[in-house]
């Protein structure tokens, strides 16, 4: 839900095109890129450790 919010002040970065000071918004961007970048990484981390589990080779003794 954080992000929705925050995201939703994201759009406010279509104010660099009235010379006010980007800062604020360049700050708000990397606070909504950071989390998102970590629930990417968390899928993909997921996702392959889920397609390697059908693989077959799980603890064989032979």
């Amino acid at each position: 839900m954080k992000i929705a919010l925050i995201g939703c002040a994201i759009w406010a970065h279509h104010i660099y095109t009235v010379g006010k000071n980007s800062c604020a918004y360049f700050a708000a961007t990397i606070v909504i890129a950071v989390p998102i970048g970590a629930k990417v990484f968390t899928w993909l981390t997921t996702f392959m450790r889920k397609r390697s589990s059908f693989s077959g080779e799980k603890n064989s003794s032979n």
